[in-house]
Formats: structure tokens, C-alpha cells, sequence
């Protein structure tokens, strides 16, 4: 019996996603579940270090997402172009085996089809709400730890940003 944090079987359909050329990567909402990441850590726990390890890497990203219900909170993704297109998208596709995937990503389901979307978009592929939920909920321990991380950040961006300013500034005086 599988149990709430059993990745599913792979329902990729490659002939579908050749096709659509991975338009469900090109939009944002890459989200992992905590217990994803958790299993991707060699011991298996979800700690600051191995989360800021994969932040630094360039793997993730910590997201603030505000949901229609009015609750907020924060969520990890993995890493997207300042475009909003997954890091891991490749020429043939995902570059990361199915397992690996974010829950988001692997809750993709096809339908050769198509369907409509709620904003009256037709799309080859649509992801279940029980998923966003879960993977929404599995990150509700975790806020503290998150927001701790996302300030460390933009914090070194902030800092990285000032010192390029102070560069160019520096620049255009001697010029």
C-alpha cells in the first residue's frame, strides 16, 4: 500500500512532453514536499544546513507564496531562471530521474487531450489540488527554519548588490 509520501509511478508520457516542449517547466510552482527533500538528504532529515547547502548550490529556492485563501507561507522550489523556467529543464526534457523531481512535478498528470485550465487555457497537462495541498502543508513545521534561510539570502544579495553599486560608483568617478 503506497502512504501519503510515497512518490508516485512515473506518469510521464514522453511523446506528450516532446510535443508540448515542457511548458509545465516554463512557468513557475516547481514545489517540493518536504518529506522529497528529506529522502534526497544521505541520512534522511530535513536539517538547515543541508537546506541552505542546497540553496547555495543553486538548487532550490525559498518562495513566500500567498495562497486564495488569504494564508501565507513559505515553500521550497527548485531553482528557476530569472525567466521563471526550472533549472533542470533540458533538450530532451527533465534532467532529474522522476523520483528526484518535485512533488509538483511528479503530480503533472497527461492528458493527451488536453484540458482547460481555470484560466480558460488549454494545456496538455493539469497537477490535482490534494497535491499542491500536501506539498503546501508539509512546509508548515518548517516556516521558521525557511524564513531564517530566505533572510540569509537577501541578505547576501543585499550586501552583493551594494558592493557592485559602490563599485560602479568608484568606476564612474575616475572615468
Amino acid at each position: 500500500m503506497l502512504s501519503i509520501n510515497t512518490p508516485p509511478l512515473s506518469n510521464e508520457n514522453p511523446e506528450l512532453c516532446s510535443r508540448c516542449g515542457g511548458e509545465c517547466c516554463k512557468h513557475g510552482g516547481f514545489a517540493y514536499a518536504a518529506d522529497d527533500l528529506a529522502l534526497q538528504d544521505k541520512n534522511g532529515n530535513l536539517t538547515t544546513e543541508y537546506l541552505r547547502e542546497l540553496l547555495d548550490g543553486g538548487k532550490i529556492q525559498i518562495s513566500y507564496m500567498i495562497y486564495y485563501n488569504g494564508l501565507s507561507s513559505f515553500i521550497v522550489e527548485a531553482a528557476q531562471s530569472k525567466e521563471g523556467v526550472c533549472k533542470n529543464l533540458g533538450e530532451a526534457g527533465c534532467n532529474l530521474a522522476f523520483d528526484y523531481r518535485p512533488a509538483i512535478c511528479r503530480g503533472f498528470r497527461p492528458y493527451p487531450g488536453g484540458h482547460i485550465n481555470s484560466l480558460g487555457k488549454g494545456e496538455p497537462c493539469r497537477i490535482d489540488q490534494y497535491e499542491k495541498d500536501r506539498v503546501r502543508f508539509s512546509w508548515r513545521p518548517y516556516q521558521e527554519m525557511l524564513s531564517m534561510l530566505h533572510e540569509e539570502k537577501m541578505t547576501r544579495i543585499e550586501y552583493a548588490v551594494t558592493a557592485a553599486l559602490e563599485d560602479l560608483e568608484g568606476f564612474l568617478k575616475y572615468k
